[in-house]
């Protein structure tokens, strides 16, 4: 186990990073000029701190262009414009340039799934109450039902403000897609009560190819036989807001642990290198990962084990970890982290909702650093409100100050205290969502 005792992170080693990805440049929406920018100032990050090894890794992406949506509500003899965001990947309505006046039907996921039959909505709007579907059977149900026009409520999050998410960009490519938008919780629950049954929807997208990147970051290990502890990250965001949590938080993590650890490499190499990667594309169902995966697929043994940061600063909340790998993994981080002074809810789960999903896909395990603030995830989820102002640079830090010492063990230690790969019962449903949810080579 590692005993060098590291300089602590403090708020001001993230506020600087923070501000200019969230006020400077704002929303980084992938293949945007946007998050270009953004991936350049980690690049350039990752240099000052002395990494000669630090490159971008450019993969093809498709970026919303264009999302421009209208839904109207009948309120007595006029009609009213409420709130929604159109969800990345979605076509456009016929026609896109006025809204035309459809029946409401309501469809509560997943228990009402059969229902869905082909042709069955053509010519309708659908309102889905609950996921949209998140399987390639349930979204082909959706695509052949012949909806005019989806609206989408997503049930964990009962705000006022509509979400921004998006549809699963392998889905799209091989199944198509029918036009979808997010609609607020407060409104549908108001419609329903108020017996809503028709609503007046256009959804005018353009979606263009485009190039995302990945910034990665090495600092060799002394020995090169034992491979890499990996960290990970996703600095994309969702449509219309600055992503504070949602992954600022994540890569400011990033950027301070590599200033702790890197700066600490340099000086005398750890045993295992040490490997920072910035991901592109996450919003689209961790794009960049996938390509990641596939352009070092020959190096995926090498990888010991990946920390992922994702939405990790809510002031008030839970510090969650998030397990893929041998119930000794979660044995090993939940330990050394009370020790640190880091109590955590730890999670055994098969998500592929994450970054770290497609390295354990082949084998690589990995720990989710994640913080909630209610049942349902964060309130402040895919929207505007997810700014600096709602996250808590003194709540990273204490994260950050514990997992640090973690990392660092996990590069000195001569041997891991946990297998590599995936206990045996989780890999046939691995393999399922590695092939319906990325195509991914298995």
């Amino acid at each position: 186990m590692a005993s060098a005792v590291l300089p602590p992170i403090r708020p001001q080693h993230l506020l600087p990073h923070w501000e200019m990805l969230c006020n400077t440049i704002g929303e980084r929406r992938a293949g945007s000029a946007a998050e270009h920018r953004a991936a350049e100032y980690l690049l350039e990050q990752y240099r000052r701190l002395g990494c000669a090894e630090a490159r971008l890794e450019a993969f093809p992406c498709r970026m919303l262009k264009r999302a421009e949506a209208r839904i109207e509500i009948p309120q007595g003899k006029r009609w009213v414009r409420v709130p929604c965001s159109v969800l990345a990947g979605s076509p456009s309505t016929t026609p896109a340039d006025r809204p035309v006046e459809r029946e409401l039907v309501w469809l509560e996921l997943p228990d009402q799934k059969e229902r869905l039959k082909p042709g069955s909505l053509k010519g309708k709007a659908l309102l889905v109450f609950g996921p949209l579907s998140t399987d390639t059977d349930g979204h082909r149900k959706l695509v052949r039902s012949g909806a005019e026009v989806i609206l989408w409520v997503d049930d964990r999050l009962p705000m006022e403000w509509p979400k921004a998410d998006g549809l699963l960009p392998e889905w799209v490519r091989l199944h198509g897609a029918r036009p979808t938008v997010g609609v607020a919780y407060r409104s549908a629950y108001q419609w329903r009560i108020d017996g809503v049954k028709r609503v007046r929807a256009c959804v005018r997208t353009e979606v263009v190819d485009a190039v995302s990147y990945n910034v990665v970051a090495d600092w060799t290990g002394r020995d090169p036989k034992a491979g890499m502890v990996a960290f990970g990250c996703h600095y994309d965001t969702q449509l219309g807001n600055p992503g504070a949590d949602d992954n600022a938080s994540g890569t400011v993590s990033l950027l301070a642990l590599a200033r702790t650890l890197g700066t600490r490499a340099r000086k005398k190499p750890t045993r295992r290198g040490l490997r920072f990667i910035s991901f592109g594309t996450e919003e689209q169902l961790s794009v960049g990962a996938k390509h990641y995966v596939l352009k070092h697929r020959r190096e995926m043994n090498a990888h010991a084990v990946l920390f992922n940061f994702d939405s990790l600063s809510s002031a008030l909340g839970h510090t969650e970890l998030l397990i893929a790998g041998a119930p000794a993994v979660g044995r090993w981080a939940v330990e050394r982290l009370a020790k640190a002074g880091l109590e955590v809810r730890p999670h055994v789960a098969i998500t592929p909702f994450g970054d770290h999903f497609p390295l354990t896909v082949y084998g690589v395990p990995a720990v989710w650093y994640h913080r909630s603030n209610f049942p349902g995830g964060r309130w402040q989820h895919h929207s505007p409100h997810d700014h600096l102002g709602t996250v808590s640079p003194e709540a990273l830090c204490r994260i950050l100050n514990a997992a640090a010492p973690l990392a660092l063990e996990a590069a000195e230690t001569p041997k891991l205290p946990f297998p590599r790969g995936m206990p045996k019962e989780q890999r046939p449903e691995i393999l399922r969502l590695a092939r319906d949810l990325f195509d991914l080579p298995v």
